[in-house]
């Protein structure tokens, strides 16, 4: 079904949770690998600690309207009503206000997260030469040479 959905698009790669590449005591390949026999092209969400948070803080940064271009930094199409509805309504986590509560209604919102940190967004002006650790030291600190 999926390969019907995309075709005739130019997909480069999806974004699987990665709960799909495990193997859950079955043999042969995971769900994943199955679909990647059949043609899919996926990667797997990246579940590594602090990510849940970091994720939380990309979609925030761009939610908000870049500063230099005036223009937003994420776009939500009409057609994507289910992501726009349920969005502002994801409660934070009572433990832990860096995250959001994984109780609640949040398939969509970890989707959205996976996506945007397969393509983390900087921005040139989001360089800082001061934390590189090589031994340069440069002269500039504004422009990093």
């Amino acid at each position: 079904m999926i390969l019907d959905i995309e075709d005739g698009e130019k997909m480069r790669y999806g974004v699987l949770d990665s709960s799909l590449w495990h193997n859950r005591g079955d043999t042969g390949p995971s769900l994943a690998e199955q679909m990647i026999i059949k043609g899919c092209r996926w990667r797997p969400s990246d579940r590594s600690r602090g990510s849940r948070v970091a994720g939380k803080n990309e979609i925030h940064r761009r939610l908000q309207v870049d500063e230099f271009t005036e223009e937003p930094r994420l776009v939500f199409f009409n057609t994507c009503k289910h992501t726009i509805s349920q969005l502002p309504a994801i409660p934070l986590d009572k433990n832990n206000p860096e995250d959001v509560d994984t109780n609640a209604e949040d398939h969509l919102y970890d989707a959205l997260r996976y996506g945007i940190m397969t393509r983390p967004r900087s921005n040139l002006f989001d360089f800082d030469v001061s934390n590189l650790k090589t031994g340069f030291q440069a002269a500039d600190s504004r422009f990093g040479y």
